[in-house]
């Protein structure tokens, strides 16, 4: 377990002082813009504060959040695992398994780097006058009534859904919404681990934007196979309508989904690892 944690050290070391990583600033500028800022608006036109997590948690239930964010993760990780001389050395002195459960280790890390500072950079912009507690605020709920519609299409993505709001108490959605990212965003990820150790670097990119391109016009559509893609399964607002009070997928459904399409992929980039000689780690 130590040359495990040994490999993830090094590979996230030298993966967060890339230059590529300073991609997320434009992507946090986004939900900033989108998000945030309209949220802060729309409770100071009613004169109440939001609670801190809202706009992280309507981040993580917008249509914006399907696409964007497994593309950032896979942007952020694009060249990684890095098959180069260097990594034929580390294979040599840790082992295939190791090497590759270290490299696993690192992408689940890297993504909850990534899920945090989202976190982190909403809960700093609503700071001022926000309020934190395990309850809905009054401008999220009331940004539903008739006489805020104009408001409220003017701010489509800064908006929770009531079937969110009817469902579940923000600090369980805070865990539950964050895992149900995690899962997709893994799923993401080592779909373009497993093509790379392939040698298809550039199919692993092609896959996961058609997947999540596919999976937005399902969602959009309201499709009956929408559940057949990982983004379906990704965003809590989706698995059930408030207003019928009908639950259209359940959310253990949606984490055994998650789960067995993770170990399918998991157990192929081990066996993966395992076939690869070492002077083909060198030339892909």
């Amino acid at each position: 377990m130590r040359n495990v944690w040994a490999v993830c050290r090094t590979t996230y070391r030298e993966w967060l002082l890339r230059p590529q990583t300073l991609a997320v600033i434009p992507v946090l500028l986004f939900f900033y813009i989108n998000v945030t800022e309209p949220m802060l608006y729309y409770a100071a036109v009613m004169h109440t504060p939001v609670n801190l997590i809202e706009p992280y948690l309507c981040i993580l239930n917008s249509y914006a959040a399907v696409p964007l964010l497994p593309l950032t993760c896979l942007f952020l990780f694009a060249g990684y695992p890095r098959l180069t001389g260097s990594t034929v050395l580390q294979l040599v002195r840790t082992g295939k398994r190791t090497w590759f459960l270290g490299q696993c280790l690192f992408l689940l890390t890297g993504i909850c780097t990534l899920l945090a500072g989202i976190f982190l950079f909403s809960c700093l912009c609503a700071a001022p006058g926000a309020y934190l507690a395990n309850g809905w605020s009054t401008a999220v709920r009331q940004i539903h009534n008739a006489e805020y519609s104009t408001l409220k299409m003017q701010s489509v993505l800064a908006v929770i859904d009531r079937s969110v709001l009817s469902q579940i108490r923000p600090y369980p959605a805070l865990l539950l919404c964050t895992l149900l990212q995690m899962l997709y965003m893994s799923i993401a990820a080592l779909t373009d681990f497993c093509l790379t150790l392939h040698g298809h670097k550039l199919l692993g990119v092609l896959v996961n934007l058609t997947c999540a391109g596919l999976g937005l016009f399902l969602l959009l559509s309201e499709s009956a196979f929408k559940w057949v893609m990982p983004a379906a399964h990704a965003v809590f607002a989706w698995h059930c309508d408030s207003v019928l009070d009908r639950v259209y997928m359940p959310v253990w459904g949606s984490l055994t989904y998650d789960a067995v399409l993770i170990a399918v992929l998991f157990v192929h980039g081990l066996c993966q690892v395992r076939r690869c000689s070492l002077m083909t780690v060198l030339h892909l």
